[in-house]
């Protein structure tokens, strides 16, 4: 099997892994590009990362990761509860984190994948190293009493 033809097969894996919603590809066939929306499952977040695939991934060269950025879903998901505001957090990477998640990225790509598909090993991956550093969720802020409808 081709290279373009593996990466089609990985980029229907993850559709129906995350969802067709979850996968925003380019418009143009020719660039294999694409945004990844994934939960990152130990939390109420979600993981925005785009990627390129190369003609010579996954033979020969890793996918190219580009940070979205990653944000917490637990405001939007409690948006309805009367009384509470649920602050809304992004988290930004440090050019050392980010570093040392491209470093462990190719390093998985190189050693454990054995040049093979890597994206969804990718996001799980960088889902448990975001869990490590992502603070807590948030406390939610109560409105003052007289502002709640009753």
């Amino acid at each position: 099997m081709d290279n373009r033809q593996r990466q089609q097969d990985e980029i229907l894996a993850l559709e129906a892994i995350f969802g067709a919603h979850a996968v925003e590809k380019s418009g143009n066939p020719d660039e294999h590009t694409f945004i990844l929306h994934a939960p990152i499952d130990t939390m109420e977040a979600q993981l925005d990362l785009r990627f390129h695939l190369p003609d010579s991934y996954p033979s020969d060269t890793p996918p190219v990761f580009e940070w979205v950025c990653a944000h917490d879903m637990s405001a939007r998901l409690r948006e309805s509860s009367p009384g509470f505001i649920y602050p809304v957090r992004q988290l930004v990477l440090s050019d050392s984190m980010y570093d040392m998640a491209s470093t462990e990225l190719h390093r998985v790509w190189d050693e454990e994948m054995c040049r093979d598909v890597a994206v969804y090993s990718w996001v799980v991956w960088l889902g448990e190293y975001l869990s490590e550093r992502w603070p807590q969720p948030l406390d939610p802020i109560p409105l003052p009493k007289d502002s709640v409808a009753n």
